[in-house]
């Protein structure tokens, strides 16, 4: 007991920053039209995420734009609606929408092109989000 006792202690106090990537936002653009935002596993970065949606989730609000604040729909990974705030730097910590308010991760400005075909697309990647929650 004192050894799991012990792993959960330090899994407590790792700073989320050491926590590996768990999911990507990123803008897509298909077929040359705004194909808007949609947020993918990091473990599941492909076409199959970014255009028929297997396993991502889009973002809900303005399209073009992340913004002050964000929603992820229901369902990555399983969990239900998730709010993103911007703070200092383009950083943005989440929290599970209706929760008690305890942080979940941090996403920070990042930059990735990727391009599918059938149909065309390019896929910028926009944050890269740190967090436990999809368990990558």
């Amino acid at each position: 007991m004192k050894s799991i006792s012990s792993a959960l202690l330090f899994l407590v106090s790792v700073p989320i920053h050491q926590i590996g990537a768990d999911f990507h936002i990123s803008s897509l653009m298909i077929s040359g039209v705004d194909g808007g935002l949609i947020a993918c596993p990091s473990n599941y970065l492909n076409c199959d995420c970014w255009i028929n949606g297997d396993r991502g989730q889009l973002i809900s609000g303005d399209p073009d734009s992340l913004g002050a604040f964000f929603q992820v729909d229901e369902g990555l990974c399983g969990l239900g609606y998730l709010n993103f705030y911007e703070g200092a730097g383009g950083v943005y910590d989440f929290y599970m929408d209706g929760g008690d308010g305890t942080l979940q991760g941090q996403c920070f400005p990042n930059s990735f092109t990727d391009h599918c075909s059938h149909p065309s697309a390019t896929v910028v990647d926009q944050l890269v989000c740190y967090s436990y929650i999809c368990g990558n």
